[in-house]
């Protein structure tokens, strides 16, 4: 989809938003209640065939470094941590760009234009973490990252979380009813933002 028609089509006050990639249509009027992750927008430039990294910069774009960790749980509460979920993660830019402007599958043509998308796995207690650069702006949009996460016996989810002291938040029409579960409060050490986000997913049956 074109950068362009997607921020209009968005129009970021619109009272509900189809998440048709979820499969589903989420009101996003309702009250966020932190006890399963909600779901979010897929965005127009997700693409299929990342890799496996810790570090989503491996191209060393310019930006303020920034560290996410967190844990993914099994239904609500924090009893059950999942090992082996996969967690694809992808956002833009410092400029509010992404790389490419595109969505798709990844291939040969377009490997080396590639930045700022990637996976990582879980571990057995359920922590993952990844190396990156703070997210620009572009449109109306707050900041925010992009998130799949899949594993066995549970249903995958599409989301987003954003940044604690955004002004942009409230006027996001994606962002405007997230909960502080997907409102992350980030502390810089030295020249590093470190800030943690946790998932809890829906167990299937």
């Amino acid at each position: 989809m074109d950068r362009k028609k997607f921020l209009k089509n968005m129009g970021l006050g619109s009272a509900a938003i189809a998440l048709a990639a979820c499969g589903t249509t989420q009101e996003l009027g309702e009250e966020e209640d932190c006890k399963l992750t909600h779901l979010d927008d897929k965005g127009p430039f997700y693409f299929k065939g990342s890799s496996e990294t810790v570090n989503l910069n491996y191209t060393n774009l310019p930006g303020e470094a920034m560290l996410v960790s967190g844990t993914v749980y099994s239904g609500e509460g924090t009893e059950t941590p999942l090992s082996g979920v996969k967690i694809d993660i992808w956002h833009c830019d410092s400029e509010g760009n992404y790389h490419p402007n595109d969505g798709g599958t990844i291939n040969n043509e377009n490997a080396d234009k590639m930045a700022l998308r990637g996976f990582v796995i879980t571990d057995k207690n359920g922590k993952f973490s990844f190396k990156s650069i703070l997210p620009g702006l572009y449109g109306r949009r707050s900041r925010h990252i992009h998130y799949i996460l899949s594993v066995k016996g549970h249903s995958s989810l599409v989301t987003q979380s954003y940044f604690k002291g955004d002004p942009r938040i409230p006027i996001d029409g994606l962002s405007k009813t997230a909960g502080e579960c997907r409102i992350v409060k980030f502390d810089k050490s030295g020249e590093l933002y470190m800030g943690v986000m946790n998932f809890n997913l829906q167990k299937k049956g």
